[in-house]
């Protein structure tokens, strides 16, 4: 059955879309609310997130949760990594937050975004085994993009 015999399906595309503005408009709000500490709610939470994926985890290395992670959101971000000593390279080609961020009309690495990479973080820092802190740095915002995770 293709997409167009689909009963209902640009019905729900309308709707995931609403879905992503109201998404990127709460995202606003909450940097307004936070005073722009955005990352810092979305690492809390990510890290909240993480908790309940602990278990299922036997080997806790960057490179094992990073893999886990991919996998657990690659319906959503198309994740590609390469793991160092220091931490990790990641690059995102395909991302739902990108696409919502411009069908909100938002600027790509907006409030929105801060929240994913937040998120991010504080997943990845909840479950790397031996970490003391991680930062990220944001490389490139656009087609791809692409972020440096220090963890040490």
């Amino acid at each position: 059955m293709s997409d167009l015999e689909v009963p209902g399906l640009e019905m729900h595309r309308m709707a995931l879309k609403d879905i992503g503005i109201e998404l990127a408009a709460s995202a606003d709000i909450i940097d307004q609310v936070a005073s722009g500490s955005t990352s810092a709610v979305a690492t809390m939470s990510g890290a909240i997130a993480a908790q309940s994926s602990s278990h299922q985890l036997e080997d806790h290395s960057l490179e094992s949760v990073l893999r886990y992670f991919a996998d657990a959101y690659a319906e959503a971000w198309e994740i590609s990594f390469n793991v160092d000593d220091g931490g990790a390279d990641l690059v995102f080609g395909d991302c739902a937050v990108r696409d919502i961020c411009r069908d909100a009309g938002e600027e790509l690495g907006s409030s929105l975004c801060a929240l994913f990479h937040g998120f991010m973080v504080g997943y990845l820092h909840q479950l790397v085994e031996g970490r003391k802190r991680s930062r990220f740095t944001i490389e490139t915002v656009g087609e791809e993009c692409q972020i440096r995770i220090d963890v040490s």
